[in-house]
This record gives structure tokens, sequence and C-alpha cells, in this order.
């Protein structure tokens, strides 16, 4: 007993300096104001400690299932309604290879068991904080380290004893499907994401390298996407613009809406004008929750002060807002202002219409 109290006071002082680094950061991190605030997709362990822990669970066992059985967690995002498929699926996988583990740990090397003692609570801790977002595999680096060592070990220990120790069937089906699965998705699996974000990924480009926006006057405009055909030209387009085309970034870029519907533009004064959702809402989307948690709705009257623009919520539904009105420091013709809208599969200079006139907005990149 004095010898493990002694080893672990010996693992504590070894953690101290890294440990003290960690909450120096985390104390320098909210001192200076930052993380997420009501995002419905990120959550703050500090700042919303019970929406954290209620989360967790959940997306914890989505990615596990990412890890050991090797399928998309980010189905999470893109299909909300797998969620209770994709957290069952984490813990049956879970299940399977502390099974397969506990069958197998006798007649591992003390070496092997001594590595994986260590490895899988450091492996299962450190998927903790990518608990904070919304799963995907991309943040299994950390966690697949244990990941690739467990499965490695049950994969190489049934290999090396199939003609010296008879498996059940049952064992045995267990084992070719991790054995094969683990050695054909991945590669599989990586050659088809990279062929479709890389398509993706010049479509976009191309794109939003051809939006009409007067690159000689960029510098002093504020840029205005009136309704984002899709989450990625709302939060990318302006990024792509500077880092892939190199060309000048602009004072701001805005994106007044996401919602995947028509939506009207009513011009209401010389420097005002409403958006109205039709047939849905702003912010009912997941990746719209990005940005607001259902947990935190705006209302009627509310409003919100941006560079230049005040924004009034001035009708609502059961999920969002269903019609805002936008005032601008300045009149719209104001060249230092640069509307865009979509239409004909590009990112095309709007004329906003006149005062008491009406402008349809399509709902999505086809229109």
């Amino acid at each position: 007993m004095r010898r493990q109290t002694h080893e672990f006071l010996e693992h504590v002082k070894w953690l101290t300096p890294a440990g003290a680094l960690v909450v120096l950061y985390l104390l320098g991190y909210k001192a200076l104001g930052y993380g997420v605030h009501h995002s419905g997709c990120y959550i703050d362990p500090m700042g919303e400690p019970l929406g954290f822990l209620s989360n967790a669970p959940g997306r914890a066992l989505a990615l596990l299932g990412g890890m050991l059985l090797h399928w998309p967690a980010d189905l999470w995002v893109v299909l909300p309604a797998m969620r209770p498929v994709l957290a069952v699926g984490g813990a049956l996988g879970l299940v399977l290879f502390a099974w397969l583990l506990r069958r197998q740990w006798r007649e591992c090397d003390p070496l092997v068991q001594r590595a994986l003692v260590w490895m899988i609570p450091g492996g299962l801790v450190s998927l903790l904080p990518v608990t904070a977002a919304l799963p995907s595999n991309r943040l299994l680096l950390l966690p697949s380290l244990a990941g690739s060592a467990v499965i490695g070990v049950v994969v190489q220990h049934w290999w090396s004893r199939r003609g010296v120790k008879k498996d059940s069937r049952g064992g045995n089906a267990v084992c070719w499907f991790v054995a094969v699965t683990s050695l054909l998705l991945p590669p599989v699996a990586w050659q088809i994401q990279t062929a479709v974000i890389t398509n993706f990924d010049d479509t976009a480009c191309a794109t939003y390298l051809n939006a009409e926006i007067d690159d000689a006057q960029v510098r002093n405009q504020r840029v205005i996407l009136l309704a984002a055909p899709d989450p990625y030209t709302a939060v990318y387009a302006e990024i792509v613009r500077s880092v892939e085309g190199g060309r000048p970034r602009p004072k701001s870029f805005f994106s007044l809406s996401m919602a995947p519907y028509p939506q009207r533009l009513l011009r209401t004064g010389p420097n005002r004008f409403e958006l109205e959702v039709l047939g849905g809402e702003m912010l009912g989307g997941e990746f719209e929750r990005f940005f607001r948690t259902a947990a935190f709705p705006l209302k009627p009257g509310d409003r919100v002060d941006l560079c230049g623009i005040t924004v009034d919520v001035l009708a609502v539904n059961a999920t969002g807002p269903t019609r805002v009105a936008f005032t601008f420091d300045r009149p719209l013709e104001d060249p230092t202002l640069c509307f865009l809208m979509w239409r004909d599969k590009g990112l095309r200079k709007a004329t906003l219409p006149g005062i008491g006139q009406v402008m349809e907005l399509g709902p999505s990149p086809s229109t």
C-alpha cells in the first residue's frame, strides 16, 4: 500500500507542471472574456456547466462509435434524427471492445497491459473537452491514440492465436468484423471524404471568388449578404476570398439570414428594411443554432446593436424570429454598403427596392 501511494504521488508530481499550465490558461481564457455564449452547438464547460454535463454523454458515445466502429460521427449534425442511433451504437461499441479486452486480458503481454491501463483512461478523459463541440470524427485525434491501441491489441491477439486456440463462432465472427472494418473502412472513407470535400471546395471557391464585389472599394465597405443560400456561404465566403484568392477584406461581412425558406424584403425607410421568412423562421436549423440556442430565445422587442446596424426582432413563432428589421447608420444607397443576394447560382450585387416596395429572396442555391 505504501509503495502504491508513493507511485501515485510521483505521478501527481510529474503532472503538476502541465496541470498548472492548464489552470493558468483557463483562468486567463475566462478573465479575458473568451468563450462561447448562448450557442446551441458549442458549450462552454465553465460558463454553462449544467448544459455541458447534460450534453456530454450522448456526444461522447457518438464519438466513441466513430472511433471504435469507424462510422461518421458527423451525422450528428447532418441528420439530427440519427442522434439516438449514434449514441446507442457508441455504447454498443464500448461494450463490445470491453468484452473483447476482458476475454484476452490474461494472455496479453504485461507491458501491453501496463500501457493500456493508462492509455484507456487517458483516451476517455481526452474525449471530455471535445464534447463541448458537436461530434465529428475530426475531433478524435487525441482519443484515437488510445482507440487505435485497443483495436490493434484486440486484432493482433486474435490473429496470432487463431491456429493455437479456437474461438467460439460468435467470438471469431466479432473479431473478423473488427479486423475487416478497421482495416478497410478508414482508407475507403478517407478517399470518399477527400473527393467530396475537394469537389465542394472547388465549387465553393469558384463561387465565392466570382462574387460581385468591387475589390477596388471593398476595403472601405461593409458587405451584407441578405439571405445566405447555405451555412457555408454565410460563414466562409469572405474568408475564402481573402485566403484563397488574396482579395482585399471588407471592413465587415454580415449574413443577415441563414433560414432555408423564401424570404421577403420590405423597405420601410431610407436606411431601414424588414426581412420576413415565408413558411418558416430564423434560427431553426441546426447550423443556425451555432449562433443561438433555443434555450435563450429571441422575443419581439429584442434589439441587437452591431457595427452600424441595429437589429430589431418584430415577430417570432415557437422556434425563432419570423420578421426582423435592420436599421443602418446611413442610407442604403451609400457606396460604403455592398448588398449581395444569391441569384443565378452566384453571389450577385443586390439593388434594394424603393421605400414601401418589396423584393423576394430565393430559398436555396438552386434558385
